[in-house]
């Protein structure tokens, strides 16, 4: 049995996949910086991922996950993490551990609330909410100061945060949501996010 030592990214897409603890156990994957796990049949996420300290990009996509296990949040080099497509009913405090994240995505779960933590995320990019059951967002999406894809539609929102203006880099066309919640901002916030629309290439 050969061992590539150097191996940097797996990619198990749709193998029908139930459990992943002896694939993420091999003591080899500590350079492990990609791993693919998307359209599986994963129900959950094995403590041991806790060990891939180099993780930078996780695809854990179109499984049955649940749950986010405290361990995932040991993976602080974590750059882009997808968990949309799966049963997670909330997002773990512990996701304002992760300081490098740019890209989450949790679209199409059952998540009712955001943790206050996640907004700790200063280096968000892409943040997808969308198809969930959030039915208010916080004040404080205005920290996320870098962010320009917000996706927000299939939810069971009634107005959108007018901090969203202090998100200078999001512009009308990264901001995916239902035509008559963006018309629910004031006039003035409208006209920032359409300004930035404009300004900006």
């Amino acid at each position: 049995m050969h061992i590539n030592f150097c191996l940097q990214e797996i990619d198990l897409k749709d193998n029908n996949l139930k459990t992943i603890e002896e694939i993420i156990s091999f003591q080899h994957l500590h350079r492990l910086v990609c791993l693919k796990l998307w359209y599986n049949q994963i129900a959950y996420i094995p403590i041991q991922i806790g060990t891939l300290t180099n993780l930078e990009r996780l695809y854990l996509n179109r499984n049955k996950i649940e749950k986010i296990p405290a361990q995932l949040f040991f993976c602080r080099k974590l750059r882009y993490l997808d968990l949309s497509h799966n049963n997670l009913t909330s997002i773990p405090a512990d996701i304002g551990f992760l300081q490098n994240l740019q890209y989450f995505a949790v679209t199409a779960n059952r998540i009712e609330t955001l943790p206050p933590e996640l907004f700790q995320c200063k280096k968000l990019r892409t943040l997808n909410l969308g198809n969930n059951c959030l039915t208010v967002l916080p004040s404080r999406f205005g920290e996320l100061t870098g962010l320009m894809q917000l996706e927000l539609r299939g939810n069971r929102l009634e107005g959108l945060p007018v901090e969203l203006s202090e998100c200078r880099l999001l512009k009308r066309s990264g901001l995916i949501v239902e035509e008559d919640l963006f018309n629910t901002l004031p006039l003035s916030e409208t006209e920032e996010l359409l300004k930035a629309q404009f300004t900006q290439k």
